[in-house]
């Protein structure tokens, strides 16, 4: 029971027991005394007092009403709203799990791409190093090679003075030999040898042949030296 009620059950039970107020007629009645006159007075007071708490009271009653209606149109936008903010929330972490996700996977693919390039970078440094062996090795091969051909030119020079020199002492010794034999066959050291050999006959067609084979290998010998 609301206060303006409890206040006004004491104000009805007093004008039940008081009774209804007295009615004096307009003519040949007795005058109410004074005593009277107070409790109609109060009676009306306590009506009039009785009007207005019921008026505050329908008043409060419709406050009241009107505030539990704001209070549950409240309530219901309250539900709404916290359905809305634990949809939106649902979203947003569903979203979030997502791109979470979406980061851990794009995070591993690049660490592996990272774990696959160093493992590339380092097999090209291991087929680097040994490019540059292999490169060392080639400039030391060619740089042995130069020296051989650089010692080969030195040899061929030193040789192809040598030759030279060979030629002219070979040409030389053509020159002396077929000197020599010229010399021999016309001092008669054939005729000599035929007065000397039994056979002479024989003998003698055998040094001349002789001697002619000795003059066709040095004139072969001197034409192959280039000689005359």
């Amino acid at each position: 029971m609301t206060p303006i009620l409890m206040r006004a059950a004491p104000i009805a039970l007093a004008i039940s027991l008081l009774g209804p107020a007295p009615v004096f007629a307009q003519s040949g009645a007795k005058k109410p005394d004074a005593g009277m006159a107070r409790q109609a007075e109060a009676i009306r007071n306590l009506q009039a007092s009785q009007t207005q708490l019921k008026a505050e009271n329908d008043k409060l009653l419709a406050d009241k009403t009107a505030a539990d209606n704001a209070r549950a149109m409240l309530e219901k936008q309250l539900a709404t709203d916290r359905d809305r903010i634990q949809a939106q929330s649902r979203r947003q972490v569903g979203e979030k799990e997502s791109a979470i996700a979406r980061l851990e996977r794009e995070l591993a693919q690049a660490r592996k791409e990272a774990a696959d390039t160093g493992a590339r970078l380092k097999d090209a440094e291991g087929q680097r190093q040994a490019e540059s062996m292999r490169t060392q090795q080639a400039l030391a091969r060619i740089k042995e090679q130069e020296a051989l051909l650089a010692q080969g030119a030195t040899d061929s020079r030193d040789l192809a003075g040598r030759l030279t020199a060979c030629r002219g002492n070979n040409i030389a010794l053509s020159g002396i030999t077929s000197d020599l034999l010229t010399a021999i066959d016309r001092g008669g050291f054939g005729d000599a040898l035929v007065r000397t050999d039994p056979f002479s006959g024989y003998k003698r067609v055998r040094v001349e042949t002789l001697l002619q084979e000795y003059r066709d290998k040095v004139d072969d010998q001197r034409t192959s030296l280039g000689g005359r």
